[in-house]
């Protein structure tokens, strides 16, 4: 089944490159099946190092950061930064909007929806004059784990 949807995702992919006079890569294909079957969040080189392992392409650190680059700036992916090294985590962008709690010490990503915590966004910015294009939240913390360590 996963192939299934990978399938569709990548023909629904390629058709938004046509339209846009871009053509599909290896490489792109490459880092879209990666991200799509793994559901943790990857650094480019967590990318490159299982594309290299699982798919035998050579691809360079460089064209993950600028295939990645165009993907997230197309919103095909989205990412997150889970440490203080700024280093970005990327995630495919299928799944409906939600959040994230990030531990600071093992880096373990939660994802949530709060419909509470979404409305109290809607009622802050409509109080001051805004209308929401678009939100990205992330709690930072220390889990239970590394709290009982």
């Amino acid at each position: 089944m996963e192939n299934k949807n990978f399938d569709s995702f990548m023909k629904s992919f390629s058709t938004y490159l046509k339209k846009a006079g871009l053509s599909n890569t290896v490489q792109k294909e490459a880092i879209l099946k990666v991200l799509f079957e793994d559901k943790r969040h990857l650094n480019a080189e967590e990318i490159a190092s299982i594309i290299k392992k699982k798919y035998q392409i050579n691809i360079g650190i460089a064209t993950v950061y600028r295939n990645l680059n165009f993907l997230e700036n197309s919103n095909i992916v989205s990412s997150i930064v889970k440490d203080n090294s700024n280093t970005k985590s990327y995630e495919i962008a299928l799944d409906e909007h939600h959040d994230h709690i990030i531990c600071t010490e093992c880096g373990k990503v939660v994802e949530f929806f709060d419909e509470d915590i979404e409305k109290s966004q809607l009622e802050i910015a409509t109080a001051n004059g805004f209308t929401i294009e678009s939100h990205n939240m992330t709690i930072y913390g220390i889990c239970s784990e590394c709290k009982g360590k």
